[in-house]
């Protein structure tokens, strides 16, 4: 996910998940102008340089400061997107910030939650109310999770999740993917902070590393 912010408009790319998109924000209008959205399994950096001419050629001398979403979610992906936005931000010296993907997920609801497949028998809950998320990431045995989520859901917590697999296998779970232009929305609503910092990928687990014999 990259955000991009101009002197009136912002631009956020979100592609954490195989449903990848990008989004112009107005800054004078509130409101989001254009958005973009492809999809891609495994291939981010193959497709999102078209849709990104296509703002550059328009904005590209507007652009002030990039925000790009820092997952948890594919491992390319948000690796993709973190690329691109480090090397917007130094071909145009601007500033580039992080955000969680969990916040950029289609719901009007206040209170969700994301789930997805952490592997290794277990699932992840990430719990989002009022456009912040509420506790870190649990990562359960699924049939733990799956208790918590029949919990949540009966008492009227809406779940999602951008894995079909998931959507299909738990009853009551919406198949949504986090969407660019809600991102946008988020980054204005709430004011988040912009920190000359690092860009690092969020994991719902860290990175296994297998070191070379030496």
């Amino acid at each position: 996910m990259i955000h991009v912010s101009t002197g009136g408009v912002r631009i956020d790319t979100e592609t954490s998940t195989p449903t990848a998109s990008l989004a112009l924000w107005d800054e004078r209008k509130e409101e989001v102008i254009w958005e973009n959205t492809f999809e891609t399994k495994r291939a981010h950096n193959a497709k999102i340089f078209h849709p990104l001419q296509e703002v550059m050629e328009s904005f590209g001398h507007e652009i002030r400061r990039i925000v790009v979403g820092l997952g948890p979610g594919s491992y390319s992906g948000v690796r993709v997107g973190i690329a691109v936005a480090n090397g917007l931000a130094l071909g145009l010296d601007c500033k580039s910030v992080g955000a969680s993907s969990l916040l950029a997920y289609g719901s009007d609801a206040e209170h969700y939650v994301v789930v997805s497949d952490a592997r290794r028998g277990t699932l992840a809950l990430s719990e989002i109310r009022g456009g912040k998320q509420v506790v870190d990431t649990l990562l359960l045995p699924k049939a733990e999770a799956l208790g918590r989520i029949d919990r949540w859901e009966s008492s009227g917590v809406i779940c999602l999740t951008a894995e079909e697999a998931l959507s299909s296998s738990i009853e009551g779970m919406r198949l949504v993917s986090p969407k660019a232009s809600i991102l946008c929305q988020q980054h204005e609503s709430h004011q988040m902070a912009d920190k000359d910092e690092s860009l690092e990928p969020i994991y719902l687990r860290p990175p296994f590393i297998t070191k070379a014999r030496q």
